[in-house]
């Protein structure tokens, strides 16, 4: 155990004694820094000119042509085109692969579907809008919810396309 205490003593030694030459070092940086920062002005800063950007031009038989999608939100989108003025009810915000039907009640003759979306339940019935290419709930079945979306094509009609969302059995 004092073989080891005599080995360690000189490294303790050499460890506790002051670093002369590099607070000298240090001393004389802070003044060659401090001497050079005094005559010397900052440089003007010059903003960044951006030249606009202008599209490439689109040729071929893959060219995109953004003509053919309506985007203007008026009557000359077709007789399919759905009401965009319409409040959207909230079960619009979510996909059909993210719906999942768990079971029905029915009531008076009118049947009331329940809807699972992320561990949330939802109730709702014909008439109701659900998913994002609105569609709307036409029929609740005991084994599946019939929807009728309203999809845009490529030419920029509108078109009625029928969607179906299963019983989920756990």
């Amino acid at each position: 155990m004092k073989k080891y205490l005599l080995l360690m003593l000189p490294m303790v030694l050499v460890a506790c004694t002051p670093h002369s030459d590099l607070h000298g070092w240090m001393d004389q940086e802070r003044q060659t820094a401090a001497t050079e920062a005094k005559g010397k002005q900052p440089k003007p800063v010059e903003p960044l000119v951006y030249k606009p950007y202008e599209p490439p031009e689109f040729s071929g038989l893959n060219a995109f042509d953004g003509t053919r999608l309506s985007l203007a939100r008026s009557s000359d989108l077709g007789p399919n085109a759905p009401d965009f003025n319409r409040p959207k009810e909230i079960l619009e915000g979510f996909g059909l692969d993210r719906v999942e039907y768990v079971g029905s009640w029915e009531k008076n003759g009118q049947r009331i579907g329940f809807v699972k979306i992320d561990g949330h339940v939802y109730t709702v019935k014909v008439g109701n809008h659900l998913g994002t290419d609105f569609g709307v709930i036409k029929e609740i079945r005991q084994d599946e919810i019939i929807l009728d979306e309203t999809v845009q094509n490529s030419e920029g009609e509108w078109l009625h396309r029928s969607a179906e969302i299963p019983l989920v059995m756990k």
